[in-house]
């Protein structure tokens, strides 16, 4: 797949479906932070996406680039609204998540 821009679409979209089914209470405010979370990351994802499909980098590092870019990724609207900080690592760490699994389903 070297369209980045449906794989990014697609990354954003499932993303934005976990939320809507999985944080009921903060989802407006958590679709916003991992709006702002993809936005702000886009180019670290395309570079690294290409490099992924191209074989200049393992699934292994790949994983671990995106657990890296975990660390970047502030739940700053939701944690005002009142989401608690164990939750937002969790919704964090499922997220980063999904985004893996969606570039392995698409690139690989």
């Amino acid at each position: 797949m070297s369209d980045f821009n449906a794989l990014f679409q697609s990354l954003k979209t499932a993303a934005e479906e976990y939320v809507v089914v999985n944080v009921k209470d903060h989802a407006k405010s958590v679709t916003t932070d991992t709006r702002a979370f993809l936005g702000d990351s886009k180019a670290d994802l395309q570079k690294y996406t290409v490099q992924l499909e191209q074989g200049i980098i393992t699934k292994e590092k790949f994983e671990s680039l995106m657990l890296d870019m975990k660390d970047n990724f502030k739940l700053e609207a939701a944690l005002q609204s009142g989401l608690s900080q164990i939750r937002a690592d969790q919704i964090r760490s499922q997220i980063i998540t999904i985004i893996m699994e969606t570039a392995f389903r698409l690139l690989l």
